[in-house]
């Protein structure tokens, strides 16, 4: 009797996760993937674009930096189709178009643990964005209650805390940070309550 209840609570415990599960669909368009940062959980499917005109690779972090496209021992290669999958676990996963990568079209996908950040999402929806900062600034959208009291850090690649800001807007200035990859915090009563990657490029003006 205990394996049958055993047994049926995990199937339970599966196919709400299942039913939680999110598609993200990455396009070409031009020589730009569409969108280029994409925030995951695990368990989330992605769909990701392909082309003989647009080989895609997965590649490490440096070779990202880099703009370069030496495959990531590992990886999935490189791809002409549409390549589809299922995150299975937290981390950053790079990729870029082999022709075009030295012209920006590369994109990556910051993966985080579902427990806790869907429990939370599915109750007090928040949102970060953009992603691709240019203009020295992000927007922050969830209930009023929820960001009430919450402050915005932002962590640096190299683990530091370059920024610290009450939200009491949803607009938020950042101010002049260096150019580079970010991790947004929105942190109330000590605990973070949502957790995304920002790269931060030059103004375009």
């Amino acid at each position: 009797m205990k394996k049958i209840y055993f047994l049926l609570v995990a199937c339970i415990g599966f196919n709400l996760s299942d039913a939680n599960a999110t598609t993200h669909t990455i396009s070409i368009v031009g020589q730009t993937y569409s969108p280029s940062m994409v925030n995951a959980v695990v368990g989330d499917e992605i769909i990701i674009s392909a082309s003989g005109g647009h080989p895609l690779v997965q590649v490490d972090q440096a070779t990202w930096d880099a703009s370069s496209a030496t495959p990531m021992a590992g990886g999935w290669g490189t791809l002409t189709s549409s390549h589809t999958f299922t995150v299975t676990e937290a981390g950053d996963i790079y990729f870029v178009c082999q022709f075009h990568v030295g012209m920006g079209m590369k994109g990556m996908i910051s993966v985080s643990a579902a427990v806790g950040i869907q429990d939370f999402s599915a109750t007090e929806p928040l949102s970060v964005y953009p992603n691709l900062v240019s203009d020295g600034a992000i927007t922050v959208k969830g209930d009023q209650s929820t960001l009430e009291g919450s402050t915005l850090q932002l962590i640096s690649a190299n683990g530091q805390l370059v920024k610290s800001v009450a939200i009491q807007s949803e607009r938020i200035a950042l101010g002049n940070l260096a150019a580079g990859m970010y991790s947004a915090l929105v942190v109330k009563n000590e605990k973070v309550i949502h957790r995304q990657k920002l790269v931060v490029v030059p103004s375009a003006q």
